[in-house]
C-alpha cells in the first residue's frame, strides 16, 4: 500500500480490499475456486506408518516422564526436554509431508537421545531405559541410511543438471 492509511484498511476492511474498491472489496476481482478441492492425504509406507506410530508413543511416555518430574529438573532440563519433544512432534509432520531433510533431522534426533540417555537414565526403569537406547540406536541407523540415500540422489540430480 503506498500510505498507511491504506494498510491500515487492508487490515480491517474485507479480504479482498484495494484503494478505491467498496469497504468488503471487488467481488469481481475474487480467484474463482471451483470445489471439491482435493483432500491432502499424504501416504507413507507401512514401515514409516508403524515407526511415527511408535515414536509417538514413545514422545507421549516421554512427556509423561517430564511432568512426573518436572519440580526435580533444572529449567535447562525442562527446556531440553521440551525442545526435544517439539522436534520430534515436528519431524513427524515433515515425514508426512515428505520434505527431504526428515531422514537427516531425524537420525540426528535419535542420536541426540541415545547421547543424552547414556549417561542420564531417563525413565529411571533400567529395562525400559535400555531397550528405548536399542531402539533409538536401531532408528539412528535407519535413518542415517535413508539420509545418505538422499544425498546421493541429490547428488546425482545435480550432476545431471
Amino acid at each position: 500500500m503506498s500510505t498507511w492509511r491504506d494498510t491500515l484498511k487492508a487490515i480491517f476492511y474485507g479480504p479482498g480490499w484495494t484503494p478505491g474498491t467498496p469497504r468488503l472489496g471487488d467481488s469481481e476481482t475474487f480467484p474463482d475456486i471451483k470445489a471439491p478441492r482435493l483432500k491432502y492425504n499424504p501416504q507413507l509406507p507401512l514401515w514409516q506408518e508403524v515407526y511415527v506410530i511408535i515414536h509417538f508413543t514413545v514422545i507421549v511416555i516421554l512427556q509423561q516422564v517430564l511432568t512426573a518430574q518436572f519440580a526435580t529438573f533444572s529449567w535447562y532440563m525442562v527446556l531440553v526436554f521440551i525442545t526435544f519433544l517439539l522436534i520430534s512432534v515436528g519431524i513427524i509432520g515433515a515425514m508426512y509431508d515428505g520434505w527431504w531433510w526428515a531422514p537427516l533431522v531425524e537420525a540426528v534426533r535419535c542420536a541426540a537421545y541415545i547421547a543424552y540417555a547414556r549417561n542420564s537414565p531417563v525413565t529411571h526403569n533400567p529395562v525400559i531405559d535400555g531397550a528405548l537406547i536399542v531402539y533409538f540406536a536401531i532408528s539412528t541407523l535407519l535413518w542415517t541410511s535413508q539420509s545418505m540415500s538422499v544425498i546421493q540422489a541429490t547428488a546425482k540430480d545435480s550432476k545431471l543438471e
